[in-house]
């Protein structure tokens, strides 16, 4: 099952016509990652972030490459979960 991952609230901008960008991704696709897991990094106006992931599973897809601009809104990359 694909899961799209976004943002938490925390790490998006007060404003929310400010985007924030994708520094530094800490996974490539195809790497098995484990809930909790440092994900990427992403800077916004005021602080950078370190993103967990949210479930455990196979990073399938990336929307935002490093260095891109995006909506907080928007979803940064799919981890598809093994089904049991």
């Amino acid at each position: 099952m694909d899961y799209l991952v976004y943002i938490p609230e925390e790490a998006k901008p007060d404003e929310k016509e400010v985007k924030v960008q994708i520094s530094q991704w800490l996974f490539g696709i195809g790497d098995m990652i484990e809930k909790g897991a440092e994900l990427v990094e992403v800077c916004t106006d005021k602080a950078v972030y370190v993103i967990t992931a949210p479930v455990s599973g196979i990073l399938t897809k990336v929307f935002i490459e490093e260095g891109q601009f995006f909506s907080p809104d928007n979803p940064i990359c799919i981890i598809n979960i093994k089904e049991n």
